[in-house]
């Protein structure tokens, strides 16, 4: 019995770690900010592990949160929170090398919640979507790499019942949106 279960560990952990090879973690975080007439700012902060598949597939999940500062004319500050739950998987474009393009496709789950302009509470809501995001992997060496994500470049969302489109090509690439409100990761493969 005990030949048995020695055996049996030792195909599982060989199992495992032959399954871990492809296994990643990382780590992304988001810094923005605008300001025109009104400033706005937000931190976010969303761990992802994704399991590569054979060939360009991957699949994945992010859960992590976000706050938003939205500050009027008259100084006044209204904070929106968002937790965020969101499954994907990933296409990479051309051969694995140490620098790859990848298109994500995801199916977000969010819930909001905040404080409004005159401190009150905002009240509790949730939505779901799907986007289309690019990104690019860039492997340091074996274990690390740097991941970087760039906001959506469609995106479908029903919040509360009003369903919401939007095609980012119809509104051009800004270095605004598209360099300043990237999400920069720090990747570990096992």
């Amino acid at each position: 019995m005990k030949k048995f279960l020695m055996t049996a560990l030792l195909i599982a952990g060989l199992t495992f770690s032959a399954a871990a090879q492809n296994l990643w973690l990382t780590g992304n975080f988001r810094l923005a900010g605008e300001s025109n007439a009104t400033s706005e700012s937000s931190l976010t902060f969303m761990p992802e592990v994704g399991y590569l598949l054979d060939g360009p597939w991957a699949i994945g999940g992010q859960i992590g949160f976000e706050s938003q500062w939205n500050t009027n004319v008259q100084g006044e500050t209204m904070r929106t929170t968002r937790t965020a739950i969101v499954p994907f998987v990933r296409y990479f474009l051309g051969e694995q090398a140490s620098l790859n393009f990848f298109m994500q496709g995801e199916l977000p789950l969010n819930f909001y919640g905040g404080e409004n302009y005159n401190g009150t509470s905002m009240g509790s809501s949730s939505s779901v979507g799907f986007a289309l995001r690019p990104g690019l992997f860039y492997a340091i060496n074996d274990n690390w790499g740097l991941t970087v994500q760039m906001p959506s470049i469609f995106r479908i969302e029903d919040h509360q019942g009003l369903t919401t489109y939007e095609l980012v090509l119809n509104q051009g690439y800004t270095i605004q949106r598209y360099f300043l409100n990237t999400s920069w990761g720090i990747t570990y493969t096992f």
